[in-house]
């Protein structure tokens, strides 16, 4: 039997997010995890934690962290508590529309593929997976999967050819293995980051932060989750969008809007299509390491 945690580090700072929390939660909490590992920060941790108490009694290992260290610090202290053969970060704005053998199937070939990663949200109507389209995989009922390294990354110019289109490596809506879990958390973000220390966002890696590679990939051949709220660049993929969640008021994301810059989606769009594949890897790759530090500077400056 393939185990699994749930493992959580949010702030709920307002009734709306509770309620999409309870949501979430219903819709995929007869998978039956053997942990839920739960830190809660924010105005409605007590309900949060009273609420998980009364649902999921002694499988609940909960935690009220908030250290100056920040997110991973906190998730650092978290990982003594968990143990099985794949985690879940759970997101609380994405709920599982799938049905729950779907979900436990999904596990059991992700651990008879020996799979250490796979995006359980964000199936965007499968625009996702036709990134992966060349790269040969292995099919199974529930996921395909592949070795994700160097070269593959380069095999999906086919797709796109700039690098910005290409999804993360690691999202935060993923399962992973055990020990690719670990690793993410012991060795995110460092010095240089793009977010704040309090925030989660650093666990995602872009498509050119190939350190994390090679990784036993998986991808859904269907959809498991999807995002209460977010569009992800694909109008109408998420529930409100389709009118499968009530659009009660609108909640205040935790942390800035990544849209691009003007100049850049004209550069992606009508200049840099022009360029040499390696010429726009430069250029991209040095305009990532630009902006990623010069947060990270005004994060240490202002101690954040």
């Amino acid at each position: 039997m393939t185990t699994l945690t749930i493992f959580a580090n949010y702030c709920i700072n307002d009734e709306e997010r509770f309620l999409r929390l309870k949501d979430s939660f219903n819709s995929f909490k007869d998978v039956n995890p053997a942990k839920w590992v739960v830190n809660v920060r924010g105005k409605y941790k007590s309900e949060v934690l009273a609420f998980l108490k009364e649902n999921v009694g002694d499988k609940l290992v909960p935690y009220a962290l908030e250290s100056k260290e920040g997110w991973f610090a906190d998730c650092k202290e978290m990982l003594k508590d968990v143990h099985t053969d794949y985690v879940l970060p759970w997101v609380e704005d994405h709920m599982n529309i799938a049905p729950i053998s779907d979900f436990q199937e999904t596990l059991d070939e992700m651990k008879e593929s020996g799979s250490e990663y796979v995006c359980y949200s964000w199936w965007v109507f499968g625009k996702i997976n036709e990134t992966y389209a060349d790269l040969e995989r292995k099919d199974y009922k529930h996921i395909s999967t592949f070795v994700l390294d160097k070269k593959a990354t380069k095999r999906l110019r086919k797709y796109t050819k700039s690098p910005s289109r290409l999804p993360a490596v690691i999202s935060h809506v993923g399962i992973f293995s055990l020990n690719l879990f670990r690793r993410v958390i012991v060795e995110s973000p460092g010095f240089m980051r793009w977010y704040p220390r309090y925030l989660p966002f650093d666990i995602e890696k872009l498509s050119n932060e190939t350190k994390w590679l090679p990784i036993n990939y998986a991808i859904m051949r269907h959809e498991l989750f999807c995002s209460i709220d977010d569009d992800m660049r694909v109008p109408g993929s998420s529930l409100i969008s389709r009118g499968l969640y009530p659009a009660r008021v609108a909640v205040e994301k935790e942390g800035p809007d990544a849209l691009p810059a003007k100049w850049r989606v004209i550069f992606r769009t009508y200049i840099g299509k022009y360029f040499p594949e390696w010429v726009y890897d430069m250029k991209y790759n040095f305009s990532l390491f630009r902006s990623k530090l010069k947060r990270s500077l005004y994060y240490f400056i202002k101690g954040i």
